[in-house]
């Protein structure tokens, strides 16, 4: 311990805590202490000692009850038991807390609180509420699944990291809401109304929060939280607390997983099994082609060994020699018609020239046209004196005036 200026005495945690605890343990009114409470957060080690919380409606306080002490039926201690624990004050300075090591427990009943969700939970179920035939089936290929849950909780990081790691196209939707405490129920409610707002509907809504106490998870025992979740138009999926955690929100919900994390792999199952299925397809497609394949080379193998595949050009000997002689043969015909058809030429180029006017003039004769019309003149009696002609000869023209259109 040290001491400051004006002798205040300043301690460390520790002194302090062992301070506090030697304090409540020589108080005898704190040594067979009687507690009347209900049990909560009940818990046995492997070493047989039991942990649990003590509570009423308006505290709570931690207790031990050591395997040395135990003369209760321990299976006879169950969370919401009314109980009286006989023990004394101490404080467990690792952790700085108060609490009472229990010598004795005394049931006294059913605790109040568990009296009166058994009542609601009756009254339910006489409505219809619970009934299995009005469960809904789960929709096998989601594309919108909606989450209400606490957006800063681990629960809701699980959900979503299941759901996109193993089908990343489904369109994911988290509506926060407060999932303990008195806000609890009108936020869960809230969330609820909204998921019923929401364009397209989600195909199914998962509603649900991680582990906790019984006093953490009672917002899911709400009567409007329940009526909520019943009305909602799309089927419910509820995962609240651990496995061995129930609330009257997974007796009215369509299927109830034990985990968010299941509740993940329940939505995403369905598509699951169909990518299994397509993949093992896959492999017999590959496995049943590739063993195709195989066969195929061995066959082709086995025919590359037989003549002529082994000199595959053989093949092509005979169609090539056969082509030879053809194009020899066409290029034979095709030079005698040329020549048949050059000497046909020939042969009409001479009997042209012989008609040809131009073969006429080189033997001394001349062509007469009129010089304005290019009239042929064939006849004296076509022309009279003052006409101006052309007259054409072999080697040009020229211009003549006609005198004399008489005989001479």
């Amino acid at each position: 311990m040290n001491t400051l200026k004006n002798w205040r005495p300043v301690f460390t945690v520790k002194e302090l805590t062992y301070i506090i605890k030697e304090f409540l343990e020589r108080e005898e009114i704190f040594v067979g202490v009687g507690v009347v409470g209900e049990i909560s957060n009940l818990r046995l080690t492997s070493a047989g000692h039991i942990y649990f919380t003590l509570k009423d409606n308006e505290a709570q306080i931690q207790c031990v009850y050591f395997k040395g002490f135990q003369e209760t039926e321990i299976s006879e201690l169950k969370n919401g038991t009314s109980v009286i624990v006989t023990g004394k004050l101490t404080v467990y300075p690792p952790k700085g807390i108060y609490q009472i090591q229990v010598w004795e427990i005394e049931l006294a009943g059913v605790g109040e609180l568990y009296k009166k969700l058994e009542k609601l939970k009756e009254k339910l179920q006489k409505e219809g509420l619970f009934a299995p035939e009005r469960k809904r089936p789960l929709p096998k290929f989601p594309g919108r699944v909606a989450i209400i849950t606490s957006p800063a909780g681990a629960a809701v990081k699980d959900i979503i990291k299941t759901i996109t790691e193993r089908v990343p196209i489904i369109e994911i939707i988290v509506i926060p809401a407060i999932v303990q405490g008195e806000e609890a129920p009108a936020s869960l409610i809230k969330a609820l109304t909204q998921s019923r707002s929401l364009s397209p509907l989600p195909d199914v809504i998962i509603i649900g929060r991680g582990g906790g106490s019984i006093e953490e998870l009672w917002a899911f025992n709400n009567e409007e939280v329940v009526r909520a979740i019943f009305a909602s138009p799309v089927p419910v999926i509820t995962a609240i607390g651990h496995e061995v955690d129930y609330t009257l929100a997974d007796f009215v919900g369509d299927f109830r997983a034990p985990t968010p994390t299941a509740a993940a792999m329940t939505v995403v199952s369905a598509v699951q099994d169909l990518i299994s299925q397509a993949n093992q397809l896959k492999a017999s497609l590959i496995e049943t082609l590739n063993l195709k394949i195989l066969n195929y080379k061995e066959h082709l193998l086995k025919l590359k060994k037989l003549s002529p595949l082994s000199y595959p050009y053989t093949l092509f000997t005979l169609p090539q020699q056969k082509l030879d002689y053809t194009i020899e043969e066409l290029k034979h015909l095709i030079f005698e018609k040329i020549k048949w058809q050059e000497m046909k030429l020939k042969h009409l180029h001479s009997n042209l020239n012989a008609l040809s006017p131009v073969s006429i003039l080189e033997r001394g004769y001349a062509i007469c046209t009129e010089l304005k019309t290019n009239k042929l003149i064939s006849s004296r009696q076509e022309v009279k004196p003052g006409d101006k002609i052309k007259i054409t000869v072999k080697d040009g023209d020229f211009k003549a005036e006609v005198k004399e259109a008489e005989e001479f």
